[in-house]
């Protein structure tokens, strides 16, 4: 089965594996908005105190790089993770503020 993505670019359908979700991709703007939601549902977990912030790392892959104003750079998946438990370490009751509308 081939697709079309919104670039035109004529592709075929991928598995994502996100956290312990799978996640059929057939476009882009619906893997983002999948991608989006799941991570969403995480950090309600999170707020809701069944998950540590270093949870969010999931969505990172093993060579990223993750540049926070106030703290710096961090290379890596466990430099992120790391990095994500230190930062909100104090700030259990933390929740992000947004508007979570989306198509």
């Amino acid at each position: 089965m081939q697709v079309h993505t919104h670039d035109g670019v004529r592709s075929s359908p991928r598995d994502h594996q996100v956290g312990s979700s799978l996640i059929i991709v057939t476009d882009r703007t619906e893997a983002a908005l999948a991608t989006y939601r799941q991570m969403v549902a995480t950090r309600d977990r999170i707020e809701g105190g069944e998950l540590p912030w270093s949870a969010l790392a999931d969505y990172f892959t093993e060579n990223a790089v993750y540049i926070d104003s106030a703290w710096g750079r961090f290379e890596g998946l466990s430099a992120i993770r790391q990095f994500m438990a230190d930062s909100m370490m104090g700030l259990e009751d933390w929740r992000f503020p947004e508007d979570r509308e989306c198509g």
